[in-house]
């Protein structure tokens, strides 16, 4: 399958390294004060639910690097194989 790729980058403090095997858990985050740890959790599933995958890049340094993968679709809404 052919898949279209969107990169989300920023330039924060990135992911702890304990958080990071639990990314995609319900209730886990990285802040202390706000936030209840569902979004990427929901952005996982829903992501999933279209064929895609949702990738965090260990190798990016400046902060967090996310990688959306989802499948091409055709003009007739069907994934391209």
């Amino acid at each position: 399958s052919k898949f279209e790729e969107v990169h989300f980058k920023d330039c924060g403090p990135g992911i702890p390294e304990d958080i990071k095997k639990h990314l995609f858990e319900p209730f886990v985050s990285t802040k202390e004060i706000k936030g209840v740890g569902l979004g990427l959790y929901i952005s996982y599933k829903i992501i999933g639910t279209h064929q895609g995958e949702i990738i965090y890049d260990d190798e990016y340094s400046d902060g967090a690097h996310f990688i959306i993968k989802l499948p091409t679709m055709t003009k007739e809404g069907c994934v391209e194989k």
